[in-house]
């Protein structure tokens, strides 16, 4: 049988055999709206498919599975935001002013897929391989291995959801927990750690995502916004000025696959786009395993994803997650030898395109990687690459006009405009470098709640200091691996590693993008260096205490260890079970955060129908990100109180309010602060006394005449 993961390696006649299969599949799925079925052949199909036509376009074979896989993604992602700009450009032109409909985009897709197997038969009909899917490798313990820790996350969320017990998402965690320790200990194969990986990353990330049946978090409400616009209107509006909505990962790329899948954009949010990231680790594996041993790299992988950011915040950063990926396959370029150089720089063009119309802050900090890059080559007097991403003059010039371009002229060039004002911040802050109150120092400085947040804290303090020393470990040329071989790598890590030190230092550099959120970020090249750093200083404690008899796998085992306690510390489980301050939604449902019930949800719809839209509304600190993803605005209750609270408004109450009697309000210093409704004069007032216009028990609508 052939490899079902390497479709670009089959018999072209079996191969247009199966996408005409595939192209009846998703029409009939459609005309009868089979439900389930319709929603996965519609996934499978946008996902895949017009990305395994692309690579035959390009005639790239004989890949890594993991490699196809991922590059069919990235390249079905990347012709789908592109098929839905240019339709959305050009319709309007011929007087079709709804060019996103269902109709327009089952046609545009499939005519566009067909045209790309035309030229594929053009290019590439003579190929032909001999490999095939052996089925010995489905072995039963490889499977539940694989399997297992997703099903429990999704039973886990179930049980969270419907009756708020976490014992199996708990259980999930410990199961997790204990994956580095089988890897070092040899108990599942090498073979196997791309797949395990996946399992691992789908898993963390639905343990938040599908906590709720709506839309958990910050950024995501807005995402939610303006992409339900897109919705609505079958036309994306490119003049509306907001960040997010020039960003094609979130006003295109939801859209398509909510109405093609006949699903509703909040699913699309909580199974789509983390199944699509989880990819992110897996390609990162097959970075890194260029550069150290596969242990090495698989324990790498698995401090990436330990880390809390990867899945408490970006769950709710859908354009984040998309971008994060594009910027994977770009790494994946820099390392990958079975590519000629003009694939090489199509698809580097493609995928800097995509990442940049997915992410604004990401776009900018591998911008500046480019750039700093090119300084150093050309101080060195080194001529560029032009197997890597730094492939030449001209894509460094290439990447910079079109972001410039981009983020000038979409959405109001609201983008520009964010970007001078953050640089304007710091240079008028400048005389605050290293300023706890300001950087992002404030973090290492601050006193913990608690014991065990010490802890927690002295764990990512660990793993900055090995990172540290990974990092010096390259520049004295004695790191393990490759990695002082490989200039374009070094030269993107050292970047990275500038940017920590910039957020630590610089006033309000972090703040622009989010301190946690750079720090993940930065881990996408800085992750391997602290099994680097850790092993350069195990290696030197040998040669002090002359221990050389010490076996150096040994390390790694220690290493296991420490992740394994850093996974369960970091995601809250020791928390839980200690019964400290929660630190995670999945696993505490009374913690309060931007998570929101049916009833509240319902209160937001009625407000955006029935309401007069010309009247502002106001909410406290948990409760906005539900109007901003319903109303696309919403306004916070601060706190000390101002002399009058304004009249002629909307008060949005949810389940925390009225049940709990508390609001969550905003410092007018920064900060927020948690306090009884019956305490503040002001605010109890006007919440018990005004005209509640609408009320179903967990939320209300209190309108506060003049």
């Amino acid at each position: 049988m052939n490899d079902p993961f390497k479709l670009n390696d089959w018999k072209f006649t079996d191969f247009l055999v199966l996408v005409i299969i595939a192209q009846l599949l998703l029409l009939c799925s459609i005309i009868f709206d089979i439900p389930i079925f319709r929603q996965i052949i519609g996934f499978l199909y946008l996902s895949f498919l017009p990305g395994f036509v692309l690579l035959r376009v390009l005639k790239l074979h004989n890949l890594s599975r993991t490699l196809t896989s991922i590059f069919a993604v990235g390249l079905s992602l990347t012709l789908l935001m592109l098929l839905g700009f240019f339709l959305n450009l050009i319709s309007p032109i011929f007087g079709f002013f709804k060019p996103l409909s269902l109709n327009s985009l089952v046609v545009v897709i499939s005519i566009a897929v067909m045209i790309l197997c035309a030229i594929a038969y053009i290019t590439d009909r003579a190929f032909s391989s001999n490999g095939a899917f052996n089925f010995k490798e489905l072995t039963l313990p490889a499977i539940c291995l694989v399997l297992l820790p997703p099903i429990l996350s999704i039973l886990g969320t179930f049980f969270m959801n419907t009756i708020g017990e976490n014992t199996i998402l708990l259980i999930l965690l410990f199961m997790i927990s204990l994956f580095p320790i089988l890897a070092t200990f040899n108990v599942f194969p090498e073979k196997l750690y791309a797949s395990v990986i996946f399992s691992i990353a789908i898993s963390l990330l639905f343990h938040n995502s599908l906590i709720s049946s709506h839309v958990t978090g910050w950024d995501i409400q807005s995402e939610y916004f303006y992409a339900s616009l897109v919705i609505e209107n079958s036309y994306w509006l490119s003049s509306i000025p907001s960040n997010i909505n020039s960003m094609l990962s979130v006003v295109m790329l939801a859209p398509i696959y909510s109405k093609v899948c006949n699903l509703s954009l909040i699913w699309i949010f909580k199974i789509f786009y983390p199944i699509l990231f989880s990819l992110v680790p897996v390609g990162l594996y097959e970075v890194w395993r260029k550069y150290i041993s596969k242990k090495s790299a698989f324990l790498s992988c698995f401090l990436f994803m330990s880390v809390f950011t990867f899945y408490n915040e970006m769950p709710a950063l859908a354009r984040q997650q998309i971008a994060e990926l594009f910027q994977v396959l770009l790494m994946l370029l820099l390392i990958e030898k079975n590519l000629n150089t003009a694939s090489k720089t199509l698809l580097s063009v493609l995928f800097a395109f995509s990442m940049i119309t997915s992410h604004y802050g990401l776009s900018y900090l591998f911008m500046l990687s480019l750039l700093l890059g090119w300084i150093i080559l050309f101080l060195e007097k080194r001529s560029l690459n032009v197997k890597g991403i730094l492939i030449s003059n001209e894509f460094i010039l290439f990447y910079c006009v079109t972001a410039f371009a981009w983020y000038s002229y979409i959405s109001g060039s609201s983008i520009f405009q964010w970007i001078l004002t953050i640089g304007n911040n710091i240079l008028s802050n400048i005389m605050e470098l290293g300023d706890p109150k300001s950087t992002a120092l404030n973090i290492v400085t601050s006193k913990a709640s608690s014991f065990l947040y010490e802890v927690t804290k002295a764990l990512y303090m660990i793993v900055n200091f090995l990172i540290l020393l990974g990092i010096l470990a390259l520049l004295l040329k004695c790191a393990e691996g490759k990695f002082d071989k490989k200039k374009e790598y070094a030269i993107f890590s050292l970047s990275n590693f500038a940017f920590l030190l910039s957020g630590m230092l610089i006033p309000y550099f972090s703040n622009a993008i989010g301190t946690t959120r750079l720090y993940h970020i930065s881990l996408l090249f800085l992750a391997p260096f602290s099994v680097v750093g850790g092993s350069f200083l195990w290696n030197r404690l040998q040669k002090k205490s002359k221990s050389f008899h010490t076996e150096k796998a040994n390390f790694l085992k220690v290493l296991s260890l420490f992740l394994m306690v850093f996974l369960l510390f970091s995601s809250g489980f020791i928390y839980e079970i200690a019964h400290d301050r929660p630190s995670s939604i999945s696993l505490n449902g009374k913690m309060d955060f931007p998570r929101f019930n049916c009833q509240e949800v319902a209160a937001a719809e009625w407000l955006k129908n029935e309401a007069n839209m010309g009247i502002p509304a106001y909410s406290d600190l948990y409760r906005k990100p539900l109007l901003d993803g319903t109303l696309g605005y919403a306004y916070y209750l601060r706190y000390p109180q101002i002399t009058v609270l304004p009249h002629n408004v909307y008060l949005f109450l949810g389940h925390r309010n009225i049940v709990d009697g508390k609001l969550v309000l905003i410092l007018r210093y920064g900060g927020a602060v948690t306090m009884d409704i019956s305490n503040l004069t002001l605010y109890h007032a006007a919440l018990l006394e005004g005209n509640r216009i609408y009320d179903n028990g967990d939320a209300g609508i209190v309108f506060r005449s003049g």
